[in-house]
């Protein structure tokens, strides 16, 4: 059986810790097509906690897309990557998609040939770049028509949406709210992990997200849930462990699910031999981390 506790990368399904509450009001809230900012910590789980929202709320028929703002260095680059991936979580079919493109007076058609042969349809700016901004609402608005057309509900998630500053902030905040409140068939959540800088964007009565949606701070995950999550994948694999010793684990974690899921994860793989679990291992896990992390070990 494989070391279940997983970290550092995307987890989903059965290895993604318990986040049940946390998962049910997003979806309650992105049901009714609201705006969220869910706030955290990094190493909290927030991007594996929206993977897996995203999963559940296309199986509910919801049409879904993420964007992670890291990855558009500018605003041209943010207005073809959203026009792009919102038009293909609401029509899947190639051609309907470049008759639709070819529609845009911003944006342009680009017809791209993968290693393999298959066929992709995207979108380019048409205009010069100073008229990204104005590309950027041509394609949310064209987002809002077709959910419209196609009588479904859109998420949108921005993740690091923090960075929106990088982007001539509060111009473009401005036009994105404007846009925004116009929309009748898209929720959207707007995530960050630089919490001074979201919280200011939407508790500054003068920025333009000021009360656009409800703040959702995001925290440690509730204990009792996390170590019924643990002792499950444990007894899984056919180790034992103490219920007090279970909860040092997350005392040395300081209650991080990421610190949680790497202690689980090198103490699955030093118990392997004995699959028990005693207080002298887990007080030694810091030090074998530390030697895994060490360039020199």
């Amino acid at each position: 059986m494989e070391n279940p506790f997983k970290y550092g990368g995307l987890v989903r399904g059965p290895y993604f810790a318990d986040r049940r509450n946390e998962m049910n009001e997003l979806k309650r809230e992105m049901t009714n097509l609201n705006q969220v900012f869910l706030v955290s910590p990094r190493r909290f789980g927030k991007t594996c906690l929206l993977v897996n929202l995203i999963e559940r709320l296309k199986r509910e028929a919801l049409a879904c897309a993420f964007i992670d703002l890291n990855a558009f260095p500018d605003i041209k680059s943010l207005a073809t990557a959203l026009t792009s991936i919102t038009s293909k979580a609401l029509e899947t079919n190639k051609d309907k998609l470049l008759k639709m493109f070819a529609g845009f007076h911003k944006l342009r058609p680009k017809v791209t040939v993968d290693p393999d042969g298959t066929i992709s349809a995207g979108l380019e700016l048409a205009v010069e770049e100073k008229d990204a901004l104005s590309a950027l609402l041509e394609g949310m608005h064209h987002a809002e028509k077709l959910a419209a057309k196609k009588k479904k509900k859109l998420v949108v998630i921005i993740d690091e949406f923090s960075d929106l500053e990088k982007f001539n902030g509060q111009t473009i905040e401005r036009a994105l709210r404007s846009e925004i409140q116009k929309q009748t068939h898209i929720g959207y959540i707007f995530s960050g992990s630089e919490q001074s800088v979201m919280l200011a964007m939407i508790r500054d009565r003068t920025r333009a997200f000021y009360k656009l949606g409800r703040i959702m701070e995001l925290g440690p995950i509730e204990q009792r849930a996390y170590a019924g999550f643990v002792q499950k994948w444990l007894k899984k694999g056919g180790y034992s462990i103490k219920e007090d010793d279970l909860k040092r684990i997350f005392d040395i974690g300081n209650d991080v699910p990421y610190n949680v899921q790497r202690l689980c994860n090198v103490m699955w793989d030093a118990a392997m031999d004995t699959k028990v679990i005693k207080p002298a291992l887990i007080e030694k896990l810091p030090v074998i981390v530390g030697r895994l992390d060490c360039a020199h070990y």
